[in-house]
């Protein structure tokens, strides 16, 4: 076989594995494409589901049930139906909101740009503003927590109580000074690749039993984060992460505050509880703990967490002789 003829072969295998790389990963940009929005309000955004436009975000919202109002904020890569399984209970005695994060559910992206902390703070004081609430109690998970708690700090006047459910927020040394995340290489590639299963993990991988979180679940939050932007939109949170002033924000809440932790978060140890309860010198502090539980305790231990909250409600509600005391056995 003369040199000619074995330089067009190897010039042919070329050309072939270029096309099927190019060929692979156009067929990957395919399976892997954006969700509309229209497609996903359809599936998820009927009523009681609300929009309202806050400072150029279309924010997704739910307002239901009478009472005290109780504001709840979701955890990172959630959305407001993270709430559902404790929603039957509140609703009995309690008006609830819950809303979607910007980049997050049907809120979708921020046309700012901003996705801080700060950010998120700023729209939930402008939601309770045009939802018209003078006072309300304020619960969030995981980063939905760090949000809440900067909240209260801010606007102690309008909290009656917060419930930190496996908060966000300590600082970590590994992340240097600001505790900006140190984003790997390959990141930037979920925007474009993101099966399910790396949802799967994520959702699977910080609880206390995988089998607690259903396939339903898993596909809903993977059709989130499939939303148009969403993917680009989640990434440039990450860039913008910090906690900020964790300690001395913690310093001046005085509501009565709540502490729910899952002992089996490897996510956020439990060890974290007694960091929070150092630096809330100024608030009444409750504490419950879920065995075998881990990061999302209201998908993995629903009915004794709601269960719990609602009995921390009403010791605040004896305390400052709110109208919702009489629902309390």
């Amino acid at each position: 076989m003369t040199f000619n003829i074995l330089l067009k072969i190897g010039q042919l295998l070329l050309a072939i594995t270029a096309a099927l790389c190019v060929g692979g990963f156009l067929f990957t940009l395919w399976i892997y494409r954006d969700i509309s929005a229209e497609v996903l309000e359809a599936e998820y955004g009927n009523p009681p589901s609300q929009f309202v436009v806050i400072d150029g975000v279309r924010v997704h919202f739910r307002d239901e049930g009478e009472g005290t109002p109780i504001i709840l904020v979701h955890g990172h890569w959630g959305s407001l139906f993270q709430w559902d399984s404790w929603m039957p209970t509140l609703l009995q005695t309690h008006r609830v909101i819950r809303f979607d994060l910007t980049s997050h559910g049907l809120t979708g992206v921020d046309p700012s740009g901003n996705y801080t902390n700060e950010r998120a703070v700023s729209l939930l004081e402008r939601l309770a503003d045009r939802l018209e609430l003078e006072t309300f109690h304020l619960a969030g998970t995981s980063i939905g927590g760090m949000v809440a708690y900067k909240y209260a700090a801010a606007n102690p006047e309008r909290v009656l109580s917060l419930a930190l459910i496996n908060s966000g927020g300590l600082k970590n040394p590994a992340r240097g000074p600001d505790d900006r995340y140190q984003m790997a290489w390959w990141f930037d590639g979920l925007a474009y690749y993101t099966p399910k299963s790396i949802v799967a993990n994520i959702l699977r991988g910080v609880a206390g039993d995988p089998q607690n979180i259903s396939d339903d679940v898993v596909d809903q939050w993977y059709r989130f984060n499939m939303r148009d932007g969403q993917r680009e939109a989640e990434i440039e949170r990450n860039r913008q992460f910090t906690v900020g002033r964790t300690t001395e924000e913690l310093n001046v809440i005085t509501a009565p505050t709540l502490l729910m932790w899952g002992e089996a978060n490897s996510n956020l140890p439990l060890s974290q509880v007694d960091e929070f309860k150092k630096r809330l010198v100024n608030a009444p502090i409750s504490t419950k703990t879920y065995d075998g539980v881990g990061h999302n305790v209201t998908y993995e231990n629903p009915k004794e967490s709601v269960r719990d909250y609602l009995e921390f409600l009403c010791s605040v509600s004896m305390e400052k002789n709110d109208p919702s005391r009489a629902s309390c056995g």
